[in-house]
């Protein structure tokens, strides 16, 4: 009797280590990402997927650099450059996290007060970084940051930014923001998104892709 006991336990345990395996791998089959994309041109179009989670290779915090790998369709500026000032949707699990204008060139003339995608260098001239605004003087006028900032020494690299809008744009979750004019406009969009942008990221971090 001891034996069948002792059988019957070791039974019951290999079953409950299968289901945590399955648990597991369930998991993992959850945490799936999809960046889907729409042409400026056809509102109508239906979206379409351009990278997914293993082509999401990491995003940080600090500075707002999300890094893409190549994928099958080409490298990741092609890709993004068939969208440009088109519509990115972020999906987890097959729900819809936020959106983002996508903004291929470096030097725009426009202001977008919303959140965007954004291909550039972090530097600007006055010597901060492309996420933080650097010295926004509030006597400057609107056109005058479209034209002054985003100047980038000419071997500066230019990387892929999520910000809060353009020019000048800061992270989605900055606390640096004035609570006035285009400042505020930027802050009531990215707490729209906030939501959703932070699943992204704790998800990011369950995959170690996130950086402080």
């Amino acid at each position: 009797m001891k034996t069948y006991n002792f059988l019957l336990m070791l039974a019951v345990c290999a079953t409950l280590c299968v289901a945590c395996d399955k648990n597991g791998e369930q998991l993992e089959v959850k945490m799936k990402f999809d960046v889907k994309a729409k042409s400026p041109s056809n509102s109508a179009q239906v979206s379409t997927v351009i990278f997914t989670g293993d082509e999401i290779v990491s995003y940080n915090g600090t500075t707002g650099e999300i890094v893409f790998a190549n994928t099958p369709q080409g490298e990741v500026y092609e890709v993004l450059n068939n969208y440009n000032n088109g519509v990115l949707e972020f999906y987890l699990n097959g729900g819809l996290l936020f959106e983002l204008k996508n903004r291929v060139g470096e030097h725009q003339s426009d202001v977008y007060n919303a959140p965007i995608l954004r291909y550039g260098t972090e530097n600007v001239d006055n010597g901060g970084s492309s996420n933080d605004g650097g010295d926004n003087n509030d006597n400057d006028t609107t056109a005058q940051r479209v034209s002054e900032s985003h100047r980038s020494p000419a071997n500066a690299e230019l990387k892929w930014f999520i910000e809060d809008g353009y020019p000048n744009g800061k992270t989605i979750n900055s606390t640096n923001r004035g609570s006035s004019g285009w400042e505020a406009e930027r802050n009531t969009n990215s707490q729209a998104i906030a939501e959703g942008f932070n699943q992204f990221i704790d998800a990011l971090k369950a995959e170690g892709k996130y950086i402080e």
